[in-house]
């Protein structure tokens, strides 16, 4: 028999509220949890695995939209792989820019901090 997890405890070992494993069920996220006879979630052990991974592709900036994708291929046996490889560069790309943006930033505030130096 598989180990059965409530909401609260399941929330509790992940570092997260229960009212995200709630939205993260109802987005597809996660997989529909059972009930029980009182209404209340009972979750697989499985739920672990996904939550891992949710957390771990927020970590790296993906979008609760294409971390939905990445599971659709997976649930479907497909290798989401090549996707996932195209928007990290993507993602890359655009952190590159904004660091690019911040050292013009920073040069102008050292600009800045040197001219009001000169004139105390």
């Amino acid at each position: 028999m598989r180990q059965a997890l409530s909401i609260s405890t399941l929330a509790r070992s992940a570092g997260v509220t229960s009212k995200t494993l709630r939205y993260w069920e109802r987005v597809g996220l996660l997989p529909k949890a059972a009930r029980t006879h009182t209404g209340y979630r009972i979750f697989g052990a499985e739920a672990n695995h996904y939550i891992e991974f949710i957390l771990k592709a927020k970590s790296v900036g993906l979008t609760l939209a294409e971390m939905k994708r990445v599971i659709e291929f997976a649930r479907q046996g497909k290798n989401p792989c090549p996707q996932v490889v195209q928007w990290i560069d993507e993602k890359d790309r655009a952190v590159e820019q904004q660091v690019h943006s911040l050292r013009a930033l920073q040069r102008r505030l050292w600009w800045l901090s040197a001219f009001a130096q000169s004139l105390l």
